[in-house]
């Protein structure tokens, strides 16, 4: 793709990969400069093992979308709760590499179709996963299983 695209990642998960000259592999980088890149971006593209543990990675879209960013994931299934495809973001099929390109091309080309899409997460991050709204939810939930 004719983008610029920088990508925090540790570097050994590139090994024996031809990453071309339009692409920065950052590796490990402290979270301030990682927030910084986040803040600065048009918008997120997460590619996600399917089967691991999502920790991290929800983590990593939700602070995008609370930032106001619209955020392209390959993890539609444990995403869905998060994202509202089309709406706060793009969930694109697990290892389907063409789907998740050509929506990256769309989102790239489209930045006005963009706009409503991240300022649609930001205003959905901040009702529902900011600390004020989000603890009282989980405790409701603990304390009607307990």
């Amino acid at each position: 793709l004719p983008l610029q695209l920088k990508i925090v990642a540790p570097h050994e998960a590139f090994g024996g990969l031809d990453v071309p000259p339009n692409v920065e592999v950052l590796g490990r980088i402290p979270h301030d400069r990682y927030l910084q890149l986040v803040a600065d971006c048009a918008f997120m593209v997460l590619s996600l093992q399917p089967g691991l543990l999502r920790n991290t990675g929800i983590v990593t879209y939700v602070e995008a979308m609370r930032m106001g960013k619209a955020v392209l994931l390959n993890d539609p299934e444990g995403a869905r709760t998060y994202v509202d495809d089309g709406r706060t973001g793009w969930l694109v099929p697990p290892r389907d590499v063409t789907s998740l390109r050509d929506r990256l091309a769309w989102a790239a080309e489209h930045p006005d179709a963009v706009a409503p899409v991240a300022r649609a997460a930001g205003v959905e991050a901040a009702a529902r996963f900011a600390g004020a709204c989000y603890f009282p939810a989980v405790d409701a939930v603990v304390r009607a299983v307990v």
